[in-house]
């Protein structure tokens, strides 16, 4: 947008769960910038989907989400373009994490732009915010807030959460065991292979 004028601000609107709507605003310093971007970006496709770009009449006024703490954090903005590697190279020094939840859209198999990680406790999920917030995948600003937690008439013991931990230690050691399966394989070609 730069490269159309100055920009003062941009506020991405999202929903109370703090999901995109799929809408944003851009404040440029003149009207002549907005025009430029306008003119230049309207019908266009961005990040593989197709823009829309119109004058907007209010000032804008950027939205915090004020949410207590919980062990499950939202983190917003992940560009399209993400790879699975991408996406685990991402955790891949956070700790205590239990469950990472990213949407796919169903006709596309695109990601949509978002995730939820669950942890172990609070504790992890506050000292993981900051973390994720420092990363930049393909030059874009992760957001990431505390999720709210919608379930309705479950309790979660702690017999649940022990049984979400072991089975993602079950997890994490059957990727672990698949992983030196294929180095192993590869290595074995590699080596009993003739010329």
């Amino acid at each position: 947008m730069e490269k159309y004028g100055t920009v003062l601000k941009t506020y991405i609107v999202h929903d109370a769960r703090g999901i995109s709507k799929g809408f944003g605003y851009v404040e440029f310093s003149s009207v002549d910038g907005a025009w430029n971007a306008i003119q230049n970006l309207h019908m266009q496709v961005l990040e593989g989907r197709q823009v829309v770009l119109q004058y907007a009449r209010s000032q804008l006024k950027k939205r915090t989400y004020k949410t207590a703490p919980s062990n499950t954090l939202y983190i917003g903005g992940i560009p399209y373009e993400c790879s699975d590697r991408d996406l685990q190279d991402m955790f891949k020094d956070i700790q205590n994490v239990v469950d990472v939840r990213i949407p796919v859209d169903r006709r596309s198999g695109q990601i949509r732009g978002f995730a939820h990680a669950e942890f172990l406790n609070v504790q992890s999920a506050e000292i993981a915010k900051p973390l994720l917030k420092n990363l930049a995948p393909y030059g874009k600003r992760l957001q990431v807030h505390f999720a709210e937690h919608k379930r309705v008439g479950v309790m979660v013991g702690e017999s649940d959460r022990n049984r979400a931990l072991e089975a993602h230690r079950e997890r994490e050691r059957d990727e672990r065991e698949k992983e030196l399966e294929r180095m192993e394989s590869q290595l074995e070609d590699r080596f009993h292979r003739v010329p």
